[in-house]
């Protein structure tokens, strides 16, 4: 039988030294006073798109709202300036596109062309 008072084996701790997600991730990790912002900004963007008609912002073909998430050509909100380069989760950095072309488009500028298979 193990003491109690005893240290753990290395690689495991008891429930008093063990250190909570807040304490690994952050105060704000469990629950940040300002909730998902970049859910409200996708959205917001939604509805912005469902009463204006949604084009890509990268190929410029319509989007159908009405596709399930997971199908290749439904609704995402892309960033303009990604975020891995310092854009921020605000309504002004998002338009809507395809899910394939944000894919495609990775983390490159919004200068950047869009890669073909054919060479112009």
């Amino acid at each position: 039988m193990a003491d109690v008072g005893a240290p753990s084996p290395p690689g495991r701790c008891s429930d008093s030294t063990c250190p909570r997600p807040a304490q690994l991730f952050g105060v704000g990790w469990m629950a940040s006073a300002n909730g998902r912002p970049w859910r409200r900004v996708t959205a917001q963007l939604r509805e912005l798109a469902a009463a204006s008609g949604a084009a890509c912002g990268l190929c410029g073909h319509r989007i159908d709202l009405d596709l399930p998430a997971r199908h290749k050509m439904s609704f995402t909100a892309d960033h303009i300036v990604p975020r891995s380069r310092g854009g921020p989760d605000t309504l002004d950095n998002a338009r809507p596109a395809h899910r394939t072309c944000n894919s495609s488009r990775g983390n490159r500028a919004h200068e950047a062309p869009m890669p073909t298979s054919r060479k112009w």
